[in-house]
């Protein structure tokens, strides 16, 4: 019995260790920009974040079978859109696959037209290799792992300045949308 109290506060212990890496990982990063991994879109095209040189960015992670944690996602994203399109924000919307296993340009094109995002030329859906996935997880401070055949991940969207580096971001402390743009 006493094994089992004590799981919660390991897993607790671990999760933040981790956290603390990834925190100190991404800060020294620099600009996601020079990432060399080449990407497939939604629309099965070949591209590598250097495309977006120069423009401001908003990104996220997750991933099509989530059910949870990845609509809250893609509802504050939905919310920045709204907040770009009141005030005349030029912002691309990105979001990377967390689980390279299951999505691919079918199913990001499922999930855009399931979203009610087709006509949005704006927001673009990539998926790369696990090891891509996870630099670039590492990169924007985004701590996730397997259990079982789900991905477990916390919520956080960046706000990527032209130059690649990050410039602001949300996650469940910071949830205020409108910081994203200040």
């Amino acid at each position: 019995m006493e094994n089992y109290r004590a799981w919660p506060l390991a897993t607790l212990l671990v999760t933040l260790l981790a956290v603390a890496q990834v925190g100190a990982a991404a800060a020294a990063a620099g600009s996601i920009y020079n990432q060399p991994t080449v990407w497939t879109d939604d629309n099965g095209q070949q591209v590598q974040l250097s495309r977006w040189n120069g423009s401001p960015v908003i990104i996220a992670m997750a991933y099509t079978e989530c059910t949870r944690i990845c609509n809250a996602t893609l509802h504050r994203l939905e919310e920045a859109q709204k907040l770009a399109d009141q005030t005349n924000a030029k912002v691309d919307f990105i979001v990377v696959s967390f689980d390279p296993s299951i999505d691919n340009p079918a199913s990001w094109t499922y999930y855009r037209k399931q979203h009610n995002l087709v006509n949005r030329s704006n927001w673009h859906f990539l998926t790369a290799s696990a090891a891509a996935t996870r630099r670039l997880a590492n990169q924007l401070g985004i701590v996730y792992w397997l259990d079982e055949d789900h991905v477990m991940h916390d919520l956080k969207i960046s706000y990527i300045n032209p130059d690649g580096s990050i410039k602001t971001f949300l996650d469940w402390d910071h949830q205020d949308v409108a910081q994203l743009f200040k």
